[in-house]
């Protein structure tokens, strides 16, 4: 960084200019801070994003970026925080109060956390009557079709909270959002659970990189 003058540095412009005025990165430079040995701040940036683009990099886990890249610990996590903190302040909050009316309502809240997960998530949306949420919880790592995953861990949040319905989401980690059959038949026995209880699947949602899919949408509900 000392062979930047200072009035060009990341730190100095996001003060004087702004923070939209740098380019990626400049803003990875200014999270970074430094150097080490003979590679300075830019070109440990610019070697990072040579590699990884923005969503890669969001899921990077220190220990990969320390093998990669052969960056401290420091490092990589300041780089692991402020993605984080970035996916974060991306996500809408549940509000209990809130209304889901329609898998776009849906797709609005939960897509920005989950569209970038390296690994398979499952999550239910517990709604009361009025498709208003009580619960929005995480039920298993690994999704659906994995065997540590039964229709009880699904309703069993929903019987506790007195939920009249639930909403199903997972995500791929491979990006594609299409169903697979085990998705489809997975989400045929949770309806049929769902009936027996008195509890119904109002929908199930799939992930992927740049969208996602309905299965209520796409026929299967």
């Amino acid at each position: 960084m000392k062979d930047i003058p200072v009035h060009e540095r990341p730190r100095e412009r996001i003060i004087n200019s702004g923070v939209s005025s740098l380019n990626n990165s400049e803003l990875l430079s200014a999270i970074i801070g430094f150097g080490s040995g003979d590679e300075g701040v830019t070109e440990l940036s610019n070697r990072i994003l040579s590699k990884y683009s923005l969503e890669r990099l969001a899921r990077a886990s220190v220990g990969e970026l320390n093998e990669i890249f052969g960056i401290s610990d420091a490092k990589a996590c300041r780089i692991v925080a402020a993605m984080e903190l970035g996916r974060r302040a991306a996500t809408p909050k549940f509000g209990k109060r809130m209304t889901l009316d329609n898998s776009s309502d849906v797709a609005g809240i939960v897509v920005p956390e989950m569209r970038n997960l390296n690994k398979e998530i499952l999550r239910g949306i517990y709604l009361d009557s009025k498709k208003h949420i009580i619960k929005n919880e995480v039920i298993s790592v690994g999704g659906l079709n994995t065997n540590n995953t039964h229709p009880r861990d699904i309703f069993g949040p929903a019987v506790r909270e007195s939920a009249a319905a639930v909403i199903v989401v997972h995500n791929h980690p491979s990006g594609d959002p299409t169903p697979s059959k085990g998705d489809i038949d997975a989400t045929k026995k949770i309806v049929r659970v769902g009936k027996i209880l008195g509890i119904d699947l109002l929908d199930h949602l799939i992930i992927g990189k740049n969208g996602y899919v309905s299965l209520r949408e796409e026929g299967f509900l």
